[in-house]
């Protein structure tokens, strides 16, 4: 919180943001929603130690910085929040990084998520052709998805998977590569590697949204209840098994006409809430067998 200069901007040299060519030297929206989102943690983190004046502080700083990225560094003309700041003007360029990570930790309003998500499903289309000059790289895309499932646009989140990662398995590779093209770059291709950990979250939106169990980050979480919230645009069925804190997992759901049939088992004695969200909440919803007609387990 010390480290800030005349305008109450932070200052961070070189910062790792997205594998795009977003001025690292700037000062970025992105590293902004960053530090709100890693107060925000601390303050959870507080909490769950007793420590309470410290949560309290946290909670401050988080909101202070949310505060600053909406007066500061939105652009009310486009309607986006522009990239950041260098040498004290704004930089004139709207990667998606910059707008997801504000509308994914929550500092954002009504008006202004409405247009960011116009913005990221309309960007997300095209990213560009020359793979180290997209405007959403496998790295970053893991925090335009998130932002996207958690505002019920299954939609564009599956589309997109599809278009990005279903080459990597068409060409018989079976690991997803760190950038959307496998080419070396002397081949006119992106480089990097061809097994890349950062590149496998589709994985783990097919768990905490496609079959629907809440891991937290994108959803708010209590590691004490098992929320089942499955969403899916395009896909008719899923099943699997995650780890969860309390335990297994097993969710399998299916969809016949206008009904929705879904089977889960969970660890014995834990409460379980049983929620699908998007398109699946508008069936009527069977949960193992039995049906609720759409309302909570």
């Amino acid at each position: 919180m010390n480290q800030r200069d005349e305008q109450g901007f932070f200052t961070c040299d070189g910062q790792f943001i997205e594998k795009t060519r977003i001025d690292k030297q700037a000062q970025l929206t992105a590293t902004h929603a960053f530090l709100a989102e890693s107060f925000s943690v601390m303050a959870e983190l507080a909490r769950t130690v007793g420590k309470k004046a410290d949560a309290v502080a946290f909670e401050k700083n988080a909101e202070e910085i949310c505060s600053l990225i909406q007066n500061d560094f939105w652009d009310a003309g486009n309607r986006l929040f522009n990239d950041g700041y260098k040498n004290g003007r704004l930089h004139g360029r709207y990667y998606p990084i910059s707008n997801a990570l504000p509308l994914l930790f929550g500092c954002t309003d009504k008006n202004q998520a409405e247009s960011i998500l116009a913005y990221l499903e309309e960007q997300m289309k095209d990213i560009g052709e020359n793979p180290r000059d997209r405007r959403l790289t496998a790295y970053g895309s893991f925090y335009v998805l998130a932002s996207l499932y958690k505002n019920e646009r299954a939609d564009a989140a599956e589309r997109f998977i599809r278009r990005y990662w279903a080459p990597m398995i068409l060409k018989g590779n079976d690991t997803s590569w760190e950038y959307f093209d496998i080419k070396a770059e002397s081949e006119g291709g992106g480089g990097g590697t061809s097994s890349h950990a950062w590149s496998a979250h589709p994985t783990y939106f097919l768990s905490s949204e496609v079959l629907g169990v809440h891991l937290g980050f994108q959803n708010k979480f209590d590691r004490n209840v098992i929320v089942i919230a499955p969403q899916s645009a395009t896909l008719s069925w899923a099943k699997g098994i995650v780890p969860h804190p309390l335990g297994l997992v097993k969710v399998e759901w299916k969809i016949e006409g206008e009904h929705l049939f879904l089977e889960y088992a969970a660890p014995s004695g834990a409460k379980v809430i049983v929620k699908p969200r998007g398109r699946l909440a508008q069936k009527t919803l069977w949960v193992n067998g039995v049906c609720v007609d759409k309302k909570e387990e």
